[in-house]
């Protein structure tokens, strides 16, 4: 039997209860680089969804994850389970979760019904501060100084050279929202998703002997053209990435400790920022290599890292990877574009790996409350989060 054929069989008995302790340990192997087998897990649970005689009229979200908690308890005495519980076991409830949740209606309708993401529009600021909406209409053009900006729909921009270029540099400024996402392609030809919450800032027209741009705050996902006489920076608060043509994703929030680079392809360099490039010192990454700058420690750290966890996002996949709730809520904050404030802090240091694809604020927040053991109300715009034995609802 093919490996993923074996992984498939697993998910299968997990899902109809019929998975027995040796099948939880070969799992949870399966599941300690969970990020590898996302995809696998969700195109099992999809094949056990497609089935004529899959049983799926006989479960709730409630009695799925009964189940589940049941099976994980009962292995939870030894350390190897307990540890498998809080991590491994929180991937498959999670991935399970949300693929169950895009078939079963939800059992709180109405106490999760009317909240929704408060999101603003997507803006272009031009050189001259004029502000333009990029939600207005679809195929316009605007014409400005040196290049023509096309608004292709209401997620993509596209710059083009114009014949006659004016000798100035201009500079155009992108703000996403929380809760949207948009695409970019600069007058180079380079193509750059926007993840939500980032504000960009870059030139019309490249000029000079280098590209750059500026990440103020937020994350991209830049496939860049190549130009070996004309490198590519992104440069952001603290650091600077170089490259030549290459695929990465780079994180810079500024309300973020951590400062990520994520080499997808290519060959990228991390400098501080200000520093004149050198190869000799700079971070160099190799496609699978992460490098991540705290802030406050002013340190570094380069690790091989699992790609899809940090670019799944541009394909509208809300990837998590042991994590704790806060860090969950932060992202969920962001993705949906609304204000979530957690009281439930005992419940903080436990870490779960998932992922959401499709699924709406309210569905999302009552699938991650059965699943993390909370509650969570409404107070004006603001979604709280409480322990269970806390009082109130929405």
């Amino acid at each position: 039997m093919r490996d993923k054929d074996k992984f498939s069989d697993l998910i299968t008995k997990h899902l109809t209860g019929n998975l027995d302790r040796d099948g939880y340990e070969r799992l949870s192997k399966y599941l300690e680089g969970a990020g590898e087998y996302g995809e696998m897990m969700s195109d099992a649970v999809f094949d056990f969804l497609e089935k004529d005689n899959s049983p799926l009229g006989s479960y709730s979200e409630r009695k799925v994850l009964s189940n589940i908690r049941k099976k994980i308890s009962k292995r939870s005495a030894k350390r190897r389970y307990l540890q498998w519980g809080i991590g491994v076991a929180a991937s498959v409830s999670l991935l399970f979760v949300f693929m169950f949740g895009s078939f079963q209606e939800s059992q709180d309708g109405e106490l999760i019904g009317g909240i929704q993401g408060n999101t603003g529009e997507v803006t272009l600021t031009l050189a001259d501060g004029t502000v333009v909406s990029l939600e207005a209409g679809p195929d316009s053009l605007l014409e400005r100084g040196s290049g023509f900006i096309r608004v292709i729909d209401q997620k993509s921009l596209a710059y083009k050279k114009k014949g006659f270029q004016s000798l100035a540099e201009e500079f155009n400024t992108i703000s996403v929202p929380y809760g949207k996402r948009y695409s970019l392609v600069l007058s180079d030809g380079s193509r750059v998703s926007l993840n939500s919450g980032t504000v960009l800032k870059y030139p019309v027209i490249f000029k000079g002997t280098e590209r750059r741009v500026e990440l103020v705050s937020g994350e991209l996902y830049c496939e860049i053209k190549k130009n070996k006489s004309k490198p590519f920076y992104v440069d952001a608060a603290r650091v600077s990435v170089r490259v030549l043509g290459t695929s990465f994703n780079f994180s810079a929030y500024s309300n973020e400790r951590l400062t990520r680079t994520v080499l997808v392809e290519g060959k990228v360099g991390v400098i501080p920022r200000g520093q004149i490039y050198d190869t000799k010192k700079a971070v160099l990454l190799d496609p699978g290599q992460s490098f991540a700058f705290d802030k406050l420690t002013k340190k570094g750290k380069k690790e091989t890292v699992d790609v899809e966890k940090y670019t799944s996002w541009k394909d509208g996949r809300l990837t998590i990877s042991r994590m704790t709730l806060d860090e969950i809520l932060q992202r969920i904050e962001r993705w949906h574009g609304v204000r979530i404030e957690n009281r439930a802090k005992r419940i903080g240091t436990q870490e779960y790996s998932g992922a959401f694809k499709g699924q709406t604020l309210e569905q999302t927040m009552s699938l991650l409350s059965r699943l993390c053991d909370f509650r969570y109300r409404r107070s004006g715009d603001i979604i709280i989060v409480e322990e269970q034995n806390k009082k109130g609802g929405i």
